[in-house]
């Protein structure tokens, strides 16, 4: 979505991060953020945001309104 391969961005996470995309624990993601400095959580996110691997909106929100 945002010129980000997944794979590309998932590969270049800090270890914690990634264990928690595998395991798909929200709060987990939350504590490793906190845990980090808060430039380095800003740029892993953001990335993480424009590969698609992390949707803003929650699970199967893609923005748009159903008519």
């Amino acid at each position: 979505p945002g010129g980000l391969h997944p794979a590309e961005v998932f590969d270049t996470l800090p270890e914690p991060l990634q264990q928690c995309f595998i395991s798909q624990d929200i709060e987990m993601i939350k504590k490793v953020l906190m845990e980090m400095k808060p430039e380095d959580a800003r740029y892993h996110f953001d990335r993480c945001i424009a590969s698609g691997l992390w949707n803003p909106n929650g699970p199967g929100d893609d923005g748009q309104k159903l008519e």
